[in-house]
């Protein structure tokens, strides 16, 4: 296993079954509920109740620290909050951060929500990595 899991608008339920892909539709700007389910077809072949293809019906027993990110308006919010309850269920140390009004994958765009994202990710993995963080500005703007 890996020392820690980020993960950014996990897909992980391939059945299309949480709330988020109804109630959600029409607030994302980047996913289209018609596109995921010839996705569905193209890549599950009628398999998409099977854990190994929708994670979210498997076991996350012995899982690394995971943190997890999705939008409060994004289709695939309701597969982030199953996989963080499997998760916690798990006794896996987990955290969801769920960031209100933004959409699939927001930390990648150069949002101000995106940066503080990205920036909880890097402390996250650095942490788990166990490597040095800087204490100051300074030190982290210095010359390696």
């Amino acid at each position: 296993m890996p020392a820690c899991i980020v993960a950014i608008s996990p897909w992980a339920d391939l059945t299309l079954s949480g709330s988020s892909y109804n109630n959600n539709v029409r607030l994302d700007p980047t996913l289209i509920r018609e596109s995921l389910a010839y996705y569905v077809i193209a890549y599950a072949a009628g398999h998409e109740d099977e854990a190994y293809v929708s994670p979210v019906l498997g076991d996350f027993t012995g899982f690394p620290p995971t943190l997890l990110f999705a939008g409060s308006d994004e289709i695939l919010l309701s597969d982030a909050k199953t996989v963080y309850k499997r998760l916690k269920k798990a006794d896996v140390e987990s955290k969801l951060v769920v960031e209100e009004g933004m959409w699939h994958v927001y930390p990648l765009y150069g949002t101000p929500e995106g940066k503080k994202a990205l920036e909880e990710m890097s402390l996250f993995i650095q942490t788990r990595l166990g490597l040095a963080l800087p204490n100051s500005a300074e030190e982290a703007s210095a010359p390696a």
